[in-house]
């Protein structure tokens, strides 16, 4: 699909050399593209997102009951960090909101990384997709070692590496594909981290911003097993013992994500051409005006105090007594029964 849309890209730009008029008007509508996106950006208004009584903006807004969400974006480790960026740097919010997001930090190595929601390469690596990160900083250096405990964590496991939000192999009654956040325990402070094996060739993608090297080489391994389809890599590889056929380790998610589809894309654009849409975001006096808030620096020092997750609290004992949630029955006629009872509310037992 890639040599195909190559192919076509390389006959609109031939036909469009050999008519000159062609290329004015090509112009011309690329130009009022970029205005019309851009006033597009700039007419959002977040200050009325923002929970004046703890300066953080909330998860959304709840048009029926007209009121705010009561949780918000609270961690400087989520893909919220965008937009809380843009929003300062146009006036939305005060610079305030960017210093009351936490920032804990978990031990990777002998350094320091702010800790995320549920711990995905999506809440770490989709900013940078436009954001500049420079060297040094908290933000660069958690990059790179979620990174490499991502990689060290799907080692362990001997499965790919890059976990992250994503689809995995669930159905409902519509035969629709479930979707939901997964991460690496001890990255992420949301419970239940390590009860499923979810790998997102995405995630790869978007570590390629980072390690280019070491995202190719995954990506081959992904291809290996049957990741890759027609429209490119499909949206998820569940490795959960639970969710896989019998006599296989694992399930290919076969569907496709827009989003993730287009942050890959993004992703390449940086890797191949050397961040050329974080240069190209950086450019507007607007963003620019707003970037010494991305230069603090990483500490040097790891926090005695950390956060407690929950592979520092779940014992050996509570992992093995854990019940799976499918089972396999093999002779269903001495098999106990299992009864469910349906009513209109008013009948009970």
């Amino acid at each position: 699909w890639a040599a195909r849309l190559e192919e076509t890209c390389e006959a609109h730009v031939h036909d469009s050399h050999n008519d000159e008029s062609a290329v004015a008007a090509l112009r011309a509508k690329l130009l009022a593209l970029r205005e019309r996106c851009r006033r597009y950006a700039f007419e959002m208004d977040f200050s009325f997102l923002m929970r004046q009584e703890r300066k953080l903006l909330s998860i959304g807004y709840r048009v029926e009951d007209r009121q705010l969400d009561e949780s918000c974006y609270d961690l400087l480790a989520s893909e919220a960090r965008l937009t809380s960026l843009f929003a300062i740097a146009k006036g939305d919010l005060p610079t305030e909101h960017w210093f009351r997001l936490g920032r804990p930090i978990v031990e990777i190595g002998f350094q320091g990384a702010l800790m995320s929601w549920s711990g995905s390469m999506f809440e770490y690596l989709m900013p940078p997709l436009v954001m500049k990160e420079p060297q040094g900083s908290i933000l660069n250096q958690t990059s790179k070692l979620i990174i490499k405990r991502q990689i060290q964590y799907a080692r362990s496991k001997n499965v790919p590496w890059g976990i992250s939000e994503a689809a995995y192999n669930a159905r409902d009654r519509e035969l629709t594909y479930q979707y939901t956040n997964f991460g690496v325990p001890g990255l992420g402070l949301k419970r239940g981290l390590g009860q499923n094996t979810v790998i997102a060739p995405y995630a790869t993608i978007l570590a390629a911003q980072f390690s280019p090297r070491e995202a190719v080489q995954n990506l081959q391994r992904l291809r290996s097993i049957g990741a890759l389809g027609r429209h490119g890599f499909y949206d998820a590889v569940d490795f959960t013992p639970q969710r896989v056929p019998e006599g296989t380790d694992h399930a290919v998610v076969q569907n496709y994500m827009a989003h993730h589809s287009g942050m890959s894309i993004a992703a390449v654009a940086d890797a191949i051409f050397e961040g050329r849409l974080r240069e190209r975001f950086h450019s507007d006096p607007v963003i620019e005006s707003a970037e010494l808030l991305l230069q603090e620096k990483a500490p040097r020092d790891i926090p005695t105090a950390t956060v407690r997750t929950e592979a520092d609290e779940r014992s050996k004992d509570e992992t093995e007594t854990e019940s799976p949630d499918s089972r396999v029955i093999l002779d269903p006629i001495k098999a106990l029964r299992a009864t469910n009872v349906m009513s209109n509310g008013r009948y009970s037992v």
